[in-house]
C-alpha cells in the first residue's frame, strides 16, 4: 500500500480560509479520480510556528505507478490552482511511503 502525505503550512493571516480551502477544495479533487483514496486529516502540534498552523493530509494510492500518473494528470494542477488563489500564504511538503511489516 502507498502512502501519499501532504503537510500544509497555512499562514496565520488566511488560517480559517485556508483549512477551509484544503478540507472543501483539494481534498474532493485530490480523491475525484478514486487514484486517492481514504484521506486522513490531522494538526501537527510538535511544530510551533508563530506565522501559521501546519496540517498533514495522508491519502492512500493503490500503486506507486498510478499516484505518478495521477500526478502528471491531475496533483500538479491542484498544486497550481491552490498556488494561484493563496500564493506561497500556503506552502506544501509532499511525501510518499510504503507500508511495511514492522514485527520480524
Amino acid at each position: 500500500m502507498i502512502f501519499y502525505n501532504i503537510t500544509f503550512l497555512i499562514d496565520k493571516e488566511i488560517g480559517s480560509e485556508g483549512l477551509a480551502y484544503i478540507k472543501g477544495t483539494f481534498i474532493p479533487e485530490a480523491t475525484a479520480g478514486g487514484v486517492l483514496f481514504q484521506p486522513c486529516m490531522r494538526k501537527l502540534l510538535a511544530i510551533q510556528d508563530n506565522d501559521g498552523e501546519s496540517y498533514a493530509v495522508q491519502f492512500r494510492a493503490g500503486s506507486l505507478e498510478g499516484l505518478r500518473l495521477w500526478n502528471d494528470e491531475h496533483g500538479r494542477q491542484i498544486r497550481i490552482n491552490m498556488h494561484e488563489r493563496f500564493g506561497e500564504r500556503i506552502l506544501c511538503i509532499e511525501t510518499i511511503m510504503e507500508k511495511i511489516n514492522h514485527e520480524q
